[in-house]
């Protein structure tokens, strides 16, 4: 009968601390992706809505924002939602009577470390696949974004400027591309001056050329003056006009066709197989990179194990000081990760150990806690419980 109950309880004060930490984790995690993923946005809101892309476009940045933004998200909402959690446990004095009943630190730090784990498994996955591919993605729609406004990239009653070319146009249709009451002034290579004055206007694009299409259109061709600086002009009239322009087109178009080796964008695989190639420096950035991806994917392990290190000792404050040891071990702990990100970059540490850095230190200072924890549970077993009159105990 004892050994049933014993099988029954056992699990007790682990589901407990599981279930008084798990709502808190949601919900930062809630929170930080909404605010972060909000911040994101908002950055690219003004360059978005001064482009006035097509709505797929616009849809499709934001849905590739997403993963860099949980790979932040995720791993502090462990780290406060667990600090949070024994937070409030602490300020309603059940770590001390759970130590008083017996229960040892490990029995209240296994369970947030199991947490921790699990809530890395995703973490690892999006930082080593998702977000190199979000980042490839986002480029491929940014210059796809680019590619729909070169479609009409004259805004009605405004002067804009293309290659040789400045245009007024004095109505149009953004959405249909197409202009009214066009004003052109070129500037040729030969230092020959061509105005144009048209109905209505287009720029047409097939494949990599543009085509600029002005229709009922009046032209005057003004020559460099000659030798004795005297100049003649010619006008002409016609009912439609092509003009070859160049938009930048071209380039966009390569961009999206040719393979990106930018190593910030590439996935697990890519990237080991760079860390093999022949080029010392890419095979130094590669190593630097696939160091950096990996260890902020197990900040969620990392953070769960310095929150319980951390909640166990809060006693006083209740959620409020959650917060402020949520933010304090972040702002450290980012702030050790570019150190050590720079001194990796700059080659004054190894790119297996800079990246590493803040995981070290974040590390350390959990098991500093842990071991000081250690001591106090040993010295609370040796002297006994506090008298009464007792505010707290040693």
């Amino acid at each position: 009968l004892l050994r049933l109950n014993f099988s029954r309880t056992r699990f007790l004060i682990p589901k407990y601390i599981v279930w008084a930490t798990i709502p808190y984790v949601l919900l930062s995690l809630l929170m930080l992706t909404a605010v972060l993923f909000t911040q994101q946005a908002a950055r690219l809101a003004e360059v978005l809505l001064y482009a006035d892309l097509p709505f797929f476009v616009v849809a499709s940045i934001a849905a590739t924002l997403l993963p860099g933004v949980l790979t932040f998200t995720i791993p502090l909402a462990t780290l406060a939602g667990i600090v949070i959690g024994f937070s409030r446990m602490g300020t309603d004095s059940e770590i001390v009577a759970m130590r008083s009943a017996g229960v040892g630190t490990w029995t209240m730090l296994w369970p947030v470390l199991l947490l921790g784990m699990l809530l890395t498994i995703p973490t690892i996955y999006i930082q080593l696949e998702e977000a190199p591919r979000a980042a490839r993605e986002l480029e491929k729609v940014a210059l796809q974004g680019a590619l729909a406004k070169l479609d009409s990239p004259v805004e009605p009653r405004s002067f804009s400027t293309l290659p040789r070319y400045v245009i007024y146009v004095r109505d149009g249709d953004k959405a249909l591309g197409t202009w009214g009451r066009v004003f052109i002034y070129g500037q040729q290579a030969d230092h020959s001056t061509q105005i144009f004055t048209a109905r209505s206007g287009r720029i047409d694009s097939s494949g990599n050329q543009s085509e600029l299409v002005l229709g009922d259109v009046l032209a005057a061709k003004l020559p460099a003056a000659d030798a004795t600086g005297e100049k003649s002009y010619v006008v002409e009239r016609s009912d439609q006009l092509r003009i070859s322009i160049n938009t930048g087109r071209e380039d966009i178009v390569r961009r999206l066709d040719e393979h990106n080796t930018n190593a910030d964008t590439m996935d697990w695989s890519e990237l080991r197989a760079r860390t093999q190639s022949g080029d010392p420096q890419a095979k130094l950035e590669a190593t630097r990179i696939l160091n950096r991806r990996t260890a902020l994917a197990t900040a969620p392990l990392v953070f769960s194990m310095l929150a319980g290190a951390l909640g166990l000792r809060v006693r006083r404050g209740g959620r409020s000081v959650g917060v402020i040891l949520s933010l304090v071990v972040v702002i450290v702990y980012y702030l050790m990760s570019l150190l050590g990100e720079s001194l990796a970059r700059a080659g004054s540490v190894s790119p297996y150990i800079g990246p590493w850095l803040a995981t070290l230190f974040t590390v350390s200072l959990a098991v500093i806690l842990l071991l000081k924890n250690r001591i106090s549970l040993f010295s609370f077993v040796r002297t006994g419980p506090a008298k009464k009159e007792d505010k707290e105990y040693p």
